[in-house]
């Protein structure tokens, strides 16, 4: 059977949910959208052709953004791209297991399919997945997305944002900016498609024999200096580049990010991409959150496990609309409310909703974990 053709067979569906656990009580739901999918001559066209785009965006033959039909049944809308994501599975499990994944492993990692549905539901007040979430399950579609105890890692290769050098002698790491992007007159990356404006700078990387000349994060990492540093190959060394093999770590909500839980994990994770993707050369741990904004330092104190997990990484500020927390913090309502109605019954709360109606915001910022040894 073809993998489009799950959508329009019950039988498959209970099968891949009975051997994977991929839908749990979200089944009826799903079968009652297949269903109406299949009986829809338009609907069970496109979602053949949507299927076989996705095999082919899985396995990078192709680039294409999720577009999904516009109706106005909510049961379809949510639960297309959820049908979508199961015409995946099979493939990818093979794949997990070819990899040296046990079976219950495979089981863990593949709940994240309902557990994303879920968090969707709670998030949103709507059945199945959006957009956003469905990008996101096509990470493990390609078998590239593993747990140590609630954190994920993401095989990966490093953004072209950074170049990252370490003092040979101290260790003290250094994030430098690398060329072919615009900041602004206070440091902070512009967007990709904005036109420039007057202030802005576009910081480059000078390589000579003997140094490295650019412009360092500034501030822990809160914005780009206008000064350049010059760092000589003697002293330094260029320890993550662009392009090189990383683990991405994500962290789900509630999770314990305090150092001492983190950093064992970190090491266990690290080592098990490094045995289970041989043919990736994984430099290091790398995250891209809220979290890291060095700021949350003069909000929450130096005691605060937000604070202790971001110092743990080397940071460099990233292009970010400050919007963030209104998908991992803040209820998504809150993104059409006034400040003065933000929720404000936890420290964390009061902290955001002071800031943001000062004016400032709390910017989405990239990190490494330098030097490696410390998880190796």
């Amino acid at each position: 059977m073809k993998a489009w053709e799950l959508v329009t067979d019950e039988a498959e569906i209970r099968r891949l949910d009975r051997e994977y656990q991929v839908l749990g009580r979200h089944l009826e739901e799903a079968l009652t959208a297949a269903k109406r999918i299949s009986s829809d001559p338009f609907l069970s066209g496109k979602i053949k052709e949507d299927a076989e785009l996705l095999s082919r965006v899985i396995r990078r033959e192709a680039k294409a953004d999720a577009v999904f039909p516009e109706t106005d049944d909510a049961l379809i809308e949510g639960y297309y791209p959820v049908l979508l994501i199961l015409t995946g599975v099979e493939n990818a499990a093979k794949e997990y297991l070819k990899r040296g994944f046990d079976g219950d492993e495979l089981l863990y990692i593949l709940s994240a399919i309902p557990r994303t549905i879920d968090v969707h539901e709670r998030k949103y007040a709507k059945r199945g997945l959006n957009a956003m979430y469905f990008g996101w399950l096509v990470i493990y579609l390609r078998a590239e997305m593993f747990y140590e105890g609630p954190f994920e890692f993401q095989v990966n290769q490093l953004g072209g944002s950074a170049y990252y050098f370490l003092n040979r002698s101290s260790k003290e790491a250094m994030a430098v900016a690398a060329g072919g992007r615009v900041y602004h007159e206070n440091g902070r990356p512009a967007k990709k498609d904005a036109e420039q404006e007057p202030g802005d700078f576009m910081p480059d990387l000078i390589e000579t024999n003997d140094a490295y000349t650019g412009f360092p994060a500034a501030e822990f990492g809160e914005y780009v200096s206008r000064f350049p540093v010059t760092l000589k190959k003697s002293e330094w060394e260029l320890a993550l580049s662009p392009g090189d093999d990383v683990l991405n770590f994500h962290i789900p909500s509630g999770a314990d990010i305090s150092p001492e839980n983190v950093l064992p994990l970190m090491k266990k994770g690290l080592a098990v991409g490094r045995e289970r993707f041989p043919e990736r050369n994984f430099k290091t741990v790398v995250c891209s959150s809220w979290l890291l904004d060095p700021s949350i330092k003069r909000m929450l104190g130096d005691r605060s496990k937000i604070v202790r997990f971001g110092d743990l990484f080397t940071r460099f500020p990233a292009e970010s609309s400050g919007k963030e927390i209104f998908s991992f913090v803040l209820p998504v309502v809150c993104k059409n409310m006034p400040v003065e109605e933000w929720p404000d019954d936890t420290h964390l709360y009061r902290a955001i909703k002071s800031r943001y109606a000062s004016g400032g915001k709390i910017f989405g910022t990239n990190g490494a974990i330098l030097p490696a040894d410390r998880i190796e």
